[in-house]
């Protein structure tokens, strides 16, 4: 086929081409030269300047609104069907200050299925003082310039184009409309999104990011090699602009994007200058050649199942039904995985499923779907999907266990599609539990389970009272939350890690000073020093965990222990937080970090309230000195103390190198939920209106997730008071403790054995434990027969927190075999002895 341009733009223009189709499943021989020559690169130009004209775009500020108005008239006057503002709550990316905020959207009707849709989109708003042309006037610009070409071509399917609003801020307009569109159940068919496609320094090569599919970014790839000479990659999924909103959802996606990432990105030298047009024309033009060929055949179908037939010989291929006024007939193609052999069966149009036959059984298959139309156009072909015949169960996938308040959780993956299939069954401790028909959870909440560790498999039956074989399947194990009211778990999760600016030792140092005459166990978790991280099997036994996380330049929440923090939270238990989390700036600046539910750390919004985490100026110059006007924490509530940093302290922390006049690397919030009550504000040295009074403590007590957050390090500040705010939130969530007059404690004066981390292990494992005084003592590991397996240590001892690790082996050097373990301390006072469990 071929495409021709008519002089009249009354005129509609209707492109139709066959595809062909090779024996690897993909389309090749398309021609689109001549639609890709309506793209005009003076359009490309005038805009982009237009755009950056608007200066800043930030959402919620007038030269935002004016550059939705401006986008909304351009579509309006190229002639569309519907054009609207698409109405939300925003947020402004440098404030986190919920603002009105729009999308536009121009719909243009399909002729022949117009419930059927494809979307185009960017994003238009901008940060802070920068133009925002390549991030993102471009893609905006794309988006209006294959809606300017589309708009006069005939389309079987509906076009959607959107300019999105609120990106910069976490995705609010692409999130807002998605969902909205999945509650409506639009079809959309394909998102195409656009997002910085034109940094200077590009000229052959994308990426391009998918969703759950490849096949339309792998379309992609194949129209920009052959028809502009780029070369597209698959570089797979990302959460970091608009069409994620849709993938979440479950819409099929591609994300254009610029191959080398641009060096002016979100600053005040992202403007035109540094824009290479011609490689953005060339982008565009990709991207407007694959909406318009998906356009241009049948919508594709997806395998919805693969189901074993339970014959060893079988398998059911199902697939929800396209519609008949569109498709022919399908053709199933399948081959076994790793030969050439592609067979093809034909299937009706009004077909949903289809059982293959005379398959081998163990033997891995691939199947494609593919949709043709009465003209010979065919569909795109989805991803392959797989299945083997088998004549028993598979077993299942994904077997995990969850504590609960003296409970076990069980969830595991019902990927069990045998059309022969009864029931699942499920083990403790290598006996039979229960039976369970066709759910994928079950909650053991067998009395007996105490505070020990549980084995647990599970296996699939079939109607003939077939099993899967769990043998060779690694045991899941878990046991119930104590959640023992009274009893307490202090983890000093500070670092030393790229000058962290504290002293991990001095960390410990006040926990244990603040918590003597607790019921508590000390847990050093510094990540410079413990291979073995605090994980959840070490918090649920305790009513309170207080975590000490000083480390002043990266995030030790975020390694690992936030979203065990949050799950922890969740069955009842309750936590302290202090510490700190900024940066040293080598200029003036406030710096902003959004935590927002869908992100990698979104517990901070979920459970903690922070909305925004700000980080205000904390300079280092030549002379070792470090610049903060954060010197303590101003009591907004009764009971707690105010507090004043100690310099000597700090300086002490900090390092001998350094000089300080404030705690570096300070941070304040802004917070989501006024239930919480604040407890401190910040308390600037010269009263500097960007931080003094800002939120720097607060608490969330009497209802779920009960928690007292300090956002400063307490360790830092004057001792007796810092003690006694510790001690006051400890009380506020339920032990109370005695203040007495402030002064210093003592340390623990008794003997302290800590669990083995991790338990279970394999091959290593930490003990840690803590002598009240300068003695000989011995550790040792015994079976359960009571026979010595390895001596650990055994000599002099000073007092204070020590730690051993243990290989797995015997003391003739031997690794010794998997199954339950003692570890036992004796002084000449006093014995501890505890439980480990080895895993092979």
């Amino acid at each position: 086929g071929e495409i021709v341009l008519l002089d009249s733009k009354n005129l509609k223009i209707q492109y139709r081409r066959k595809l062909t189709l090779n024996g690897d499943l993909s389309m090749t021989g398309v021609d689109l030269d001549s639609l890709l020559g309506l793209v005009e690169s003076d359009s490309l130009v005038n805009w982009l300047e237009r755009l950056q004209a608007f200066d800043g775009r930030l959402a919620g500020t007038d030269s935002n609104y004016a550059s939705a108005d401006w986008i909304a008239s351009k579509f309006t006057d190229m002639g569309f069907d519907s054009v609207y503002l698409d109405s939300f709550t925003g947020r402004q990316h440098n404030t986190g200050q919920s603002v009105p905020s729009r999308n536009v959207v121009a719909v243009k009707v399909g002729s022949v299925f117009p419930e059927k849709q494809i979307v185009v989109g960017g994003h238009f708003d901008a940060v802070n003082g920068s133009p925002g042309a390549d991030d993102n006037g471009t893609g905006t610009v794309g988006t209006m310039e294959i809606a300017r070409i589309l708009n006069d071509i005939e389309t079987e399917m509906t076009f959607v184009f959107i300019a999105f609003d609120s990106e910069e801020s976490g995705l609010i307009g692409s999130h807002h409309y998605a969902n909205a569109a999945a509650a409506r159940g639009d079809e959309i068919v394909y998102m195409l999104n656009m997002d910085m496609i034109a940094h200077l320094t590009n000229l052959y090569q994308a990426k391009l990011f998918h969703g759950s599919e490849t096949s339309f970014s792998e379309l992609w790839m194949l129209l920009a090699d052959s028809l502009v000479g780029i070369n597209g990659q698959l570089s797979g999924t990302s959460g970091r602009s608009d069409h994620s909103s849709f993938s979440q959802v479950g819409y099929d996606v591609t994300f254009v994007h610029e191959y080398i990432f641009s060096d002016v990105y979100h600053s005040y030298r992202d403007s035109t200058a540094y824009i290479n047009y011609g490689y953005m024309e060339r982008m565009i033009q990709a991207s407007l050649a694959t909406v318009y060929l998906v356009n241009n055949t049948p919508a594709p179908v997806r395998i919805s199942s693969v189901q074993d037939v339970g014959d060893g010989q079988s398998l059911k291929i199902n697939w929800k039904a396209g519609d008949p006024a569109q498709i022919d007939h399908y053709y199933l193609y399948h081959r076994a995985i790793g030969e050439t052999q592609l067979d093809s069966l034909l299937v009706s149009n009004d077909s949903s499923g289809y059982v293959v036959s005379g398959l081998i059984e163990g033997q891995l298959y691939g199947f494609h779907l593919i949709a043709f139309d009465a003209d010979g156009g065919q569909s795109m072909a989805f991803d392959q999907v797989n299945g083997t015949p088998y004549s028993i169960p598979l077993n299942p996938e994904n077997l995990t266990a969850w504590p609960l308040p003296e409970s076990i959780k069980l969830l595991w993956q019902g990927n069990n599609k045998e059309l022969d299939f009864s029931h699942y069954r499920l083990f403790r401790d290598g006996s039979f539990l229960a039976d369970i028909p066709v759910d994928t959870i079950f909650v053991d909440s067998d009395p007996l389970l105490g505070s020990e560790l549980h084995a647990y498999k599970i296996s699939a039956m079939d109607f003939d009272g077939n099993s899967s074989d769990t043998s060779l399947m690694s045991p899941t194990i878990m046991k119930a939350a104590l959640l023992e009211p009274g009893r307490i778990l202090a983890i000093n999760r500070s670092s030393n890690l790229k000058n962290s600016l504290v002293n991990t030792g001095m960390t410990g140092q006040f926990l244990n000073e603040a918590l003597v005459g607790t019921n508590y166990v000390y847990f050093s978790d510094s990540a410079s020093s413990n291979p073995h991280r605090a994980k959840l099997l070490d918090l649920i036994d305790y009513g309170i965990v207080i975590v000490a996380s000083e480390g002043g330049r990266e995030d030790e929440l975020s390694f690992g222990l936030l979203d065990d923090l949050s799950y922890y939270l969740s069955i009842g238990g309750k936590v302290v937080l202090f510490g700190r989390w900024g940066n040293i700036w080598t200029s003036p600046r406030v710096d902003t970090t959004y935590y927002f539910p869908g992100s990698y750390n979104q517990a901070y919004a979920l459970d903690f309230h922070i909305a925004i985490r700000i980080a205000p100026l904390s300079e280092l110059d030549i002379s070792m000195l470090i610049t903060s006007d954060f010197v303590g924490a101003h009591s907004m509530i009764s009971g707690y103390p105010n507090l004043m940093w100690d310099s000597v302290t700090t300086e002490e922390h900090t390092g001998l190198d350094f000089q300080v006049n404030g705690i570096p690397s300070p941070a304040y919030s802004l917070l989501f939920n006024s239930e919480v009550d604040i407890l401190y504000g910040y308390d600037s040295r010269d009263d500097w209106n960007q931080t003094e009074g800002r939120p720097v403590g607060w608490r969330h007590i009497g209802g779920d997730k009960e928690y007292v957050y300090f956002q400063f390090p307490l360790s830092f500040m004057n001792r007796p008071e810092a003690i006694a705010a510790l001690q006051k939130a400890i009380s506020d969530l339920g032990i109370i403790t005695d203040v007495g007059d402030n002064s210093p404690a003592m340390l623990p004066d008794r003997l302290l054995l800590s669990q083995n981390r991790p338990n279970p292990f394999n091959p290593t494992t930490l003990i840690e434990f803590y002598n009240h005084a300068t003695e000989p003592a011995t550790l040792e590991i015994f079976n359960v027969l009571g026979q010595r397996v390895r001596l650990l240590y055994d000599g002099p001892l000073q007092f204070g927190w020590h730690q051993v690790e243990w290989d797995g082996q015997n003391d003739a050097g031997t690794k010794v075999a998997a199954g339950i373990y003692l570890y036992r301390l004796k002084t000449a006072q006093e014995t501890v002895t505890k439980q480990m469990i080895l895993l092979k």
